[in-house]
């Protein structure tokens, strides 16, 4: 071949290489509409102008990228339309299925894949294929090979109408209005994080892999804003008194079962190693069964035990104590005649105390503890050198769920 002739193919593969992006930048821009559809809508009318063009620049950007990363080089390396386009292919329905577990996993927890959420995601799986595992796997990988085999007729068809496509002027006019869209997307971003407009900057999680252009890293080597202001301005809006929670978001709705079995959480402020080993002979020596799932620790004591009463990030903890608010289950658990007590040991760490959240919320001593087998709910509280009080706890519960 020689080197004229090695020029143009390589030439002809990389335009088919920018059609066939082009092709995966519509489908990525389909399945970005579940992100959208999963969060809440825009408010203002510049919002929903600063949504569209973040959805058609982020998700132009995203397949491009990857072009340039995992498929150029092949062009220049490996210059055979069948090899590249099969390589091709299989990269695009990896990266594909990628984007559509994430944008699945989005819609149902509200936050993105990653090192964090692989325990989630792993509990889900197992969940999920618990008695049915090899039809769901099946299903699974006939979806992918439906997808791989789309991405092939999608590359076969893009290769043998190049000349077509070309001739029909759509690649320029549609790159034009996706390089506006991305730039534009960071330049709103860019005046919303600046003047603290949240209506834009709450939607910086949308997208995934998105990491939108900020005042503070931008503007403030130019010299047009003073990062100290700009800080000063953004905790002072951040603050807990300009949080106004609304929790629960909705009321809470569940039916009363037949099982009224009494239920006692026992909460250790910290374990090592070793407690952590006689809490389980502890359960074991009293009949219970240890469940094998995946739970991340806070890092301070104060923000897992708020987290704990009231399933928020610790985030608005302090908005939830200068609010004087109660944790939202204990309403319909009293709608049901179901009592709930608190109990603490004496080394409990005072400075956990309950009354921080709530201030009328007091907790019973652990002397005081009785529980019963039907309608109570129990939280026992013990500090890590309670250890010894664990098995007389456990075995005074008798027929309850612990």
């Amino acid at each position: 071949m020689g080197k004229n002739q090695r020029r143009d193919k390589i030439a002809r593969l990389i335009s088919w290489g920018h059609w066939f992006t082009f092709a995966n930048i519509i489908l990525c821009l389909l399945i970005g509409i579940i992100y959208i559809d999963s969060t809440p809508s825009p408010t203002t009318f510049i919002s929903t102008v600063y949504l569209i063009v973040n959805w058609i620049g982020h998700f132009a950007f995203l397949p491009f990228v990857f072009f340039i990363i995992l498929i150029f080089p092949f062009c220049l390396l490996i210059p055979y339309s069948k090899v590249l386009r099969s390589i091709a292919a299989l990269i695009s329905s990896l990266g594909i299925v990628a984007l559509i577990f994430d944008a699945l996993f989005f819609r149902h927890y509200g936050y993105h894949l990653n090192a964090y959420s692989l325990a989630q995601m792993a509990k889900d799986a197992e969940a999920a294929f618990t008695g049915a595992s090899f039809v769901i796997i099946l299903m699974i990988m006939l979806g992918f090979l439906i997808l791989l085999g789309f991405e092939l007729l999608l590359a076969n068809y893009t290769w043998k109408h190049l000349s077509e496509l070309q001739h029909r002027r759509l690649g320029a006019p549609a790159t034009t209005v996706f390089v506006l869209c991305f730039f534009a997307s960071h330049s709103i971003h860019v005046w919303a994080d600046a003047e603290l407009y949240d209506p834009i900057t709450q939607q910086d999680d949308t997208f995934p892999l998105s990491y939108p252009t900020t005042a503070k890293t931008l503007m403030s080597k130019h010299g047009f804003i003073e990062v100290e202001n700009y800080q000063a301005q953004q905790q002072k809006l951040m603050s807990a008194e300009n949080i106004r929670l609304r929790y629960p978001h909705n009321t809470l709705l569940c039916s009363k079962t037949s099982q009224t079995q009494g239920i006692t959480l026992v909460v250790f402020d910290r374990l090592n190693a070793e407690q952590s080993q006689r809490v389980g002979e502890a359960a074991n020596d009293n009949g219970l069964t240890q469940v094998d799932i995946q739970l991340l620790a806070h890092p301070s004591r104060e923000g897992g035990l708020f987290q704990l009463l009231y399933g928020l990030p610790d985030f608005y903890q302090e908005t939830i104590e200068n609010q004087n608010i109660s944790p939202a289950y204990l309403k319909p658990l009293a709608d049901f005649g179901i009592d709930v007590s608190w109990h603490t040991s004496p080394n409990w760490p005072q400075e956990l105390g309950l009354t921080q959240f709530k201030t009328d919320w007091n907790a019973e001593p652990l002397s005081s503890f009785y529980p019963r087998n039907e309608n109570q709910v129990n939280v026992v509280l013990l500090s890590h050198e309670d250890i010894n009080r664990l098995p007389a706890i456990l075995g005074s519960l008798g027929q309850q769920r612990v």
